[in-house]
């Protein structure tokens, strides 16, 4: 299993697994608004999966083309106790970023 991103909630920084540059942007797009979900709800609770179906009501397709297609291609892997080389993305609110529709 991979491990695309993390939010560092208090820095304002999300850090993106480097590897996710393989990926279709419409899966980036997931990665990031998933973080970026974080900085509003930082678990995997009800009311962090009520906005990303609302914003992005097609996530989970996105999410599973990451999970089999990418990580089967290029054998993408995460290890919690190796160092993976990591995107920084820092920003101070508000963020704009514009999504792509997933085709």
């Amino acid at each position: 299993k991979a491990r695309w991103g993390s939010a560092l909630t208090d820095k304002n920084t999300i850090l993106l697994n480097a590897e996710l540059i393989k990926a279709p942007k419409y899966c980036i797009d997931y990665v990031v608004l998933h973080e970026l979900i974080h900085f509003k709800y930082n678990n995997h609770g009800e009311n962090f999966y009520r906005m990303l179906y609302a914003l992005m009501p097609d996530w989970e397709k996105r999410k599973a083309i990451l999970d089999e297609e990418i990580v089967k291609i290029y054998n993408v892997n995460y290890n919690e106790k190796e160092q993976h080389e990591a995107v920084q993305i820092s920003f101070e609110p508000p963020f704009q970023y514009q999504f792509q529709k997933c085709v």
